[in-house]
């Protein structure tokens, strides 16, 4: 099944309630929610009162992706925003295993990230361990880059070891969507293309319709 999430850091901030109740009423899967701390990425972005905030006016399924450098403290923030899903980078020197523990002490849902240069074997020894694995199509910190097909690939490394449920991130439009599909990636993370769309309806049916 074919899901879409919306990345709100490229939506209209300052109408964002009303963004997400329309997004909402077209079909969207899930919320994408990005959190850079400027450090690990070149960016600044949404903090855990955004969060909460964003719980309480929508009951769709909350997706947490963590571009920070210390991702063992971060992910605390947001546990009370009660997210179904959150990611963090491998390429940061964290706890990994302890990160996946807490977060199912929690009843959330854990999975990794993994940048487009990095190599998708550094991932293997985790997917037992993990719920979801996030690639990035682009590189991450800002919206409106290009899609990066070759990481689309990845996908099929990882489903030929373990299958568990794979998003993707970056890029993602109505010309980019199959190939990700085609990966057997089925949770589609679209910003841009998505959010800035005059009919959010008809642009989700774009994405989901192969």
């Amino acid at each position: 099944m074919i899901k879409i999430g919306a990345s709100l850091i490229s939506s209209d901030l300052m109408n964002l309630g009303e963004v997400i109740r329309k997004l909402e009423s077209a079909g969207l899967d899930f919320i994408h929610f990005d959190v850079m701390d400027g450090h690990f990425v070149p960016n600044l972005t949404f903090g855990p009162e955004m969060a909460r905030a964003i719980r309480k006016i929508s009951k769709l399924p909350l997706d947490i992706h963590l571009m920070t450098d210390e991702p063992q403290k971060t992910a605390r923030w947001f546990i009370d925003s009660r997210p179904e899903y959150l990611s963090w980078h491998i390429e940061t020197p964290a706890d990994h295993l302890g990160i996946i523990s807490f977060l199912r002490e929690n009843k959330v849902k854990p999975g990794m990230a993994l940048n487009p240069s990095t190599d998708v074997q550094k991932l293997m020894p985790f997917l037992d361990f993990l719920d979801f694995v996030l690639l990035m199509s682009v590189n991450p910190g800002f919206g409106g880059q290009k899609f990066i097909p070759e990481v689309a690939q990845k996908a099929v490394e990882i489903s030929k070891k373990k299958k568990l449920e794979l998003f993707i991130d970056g890029g993602i439009n109505d010309k980019t969507a199959p190939v990700a599909l085609r990966a057997g990636i089925t949770n589609l993370v679209s910003g841009s293309y998505l959010v800035q769309s005059q009919d959010y309806s008809e642009t989700m049916k774009k994405l989901k319709n192969f």
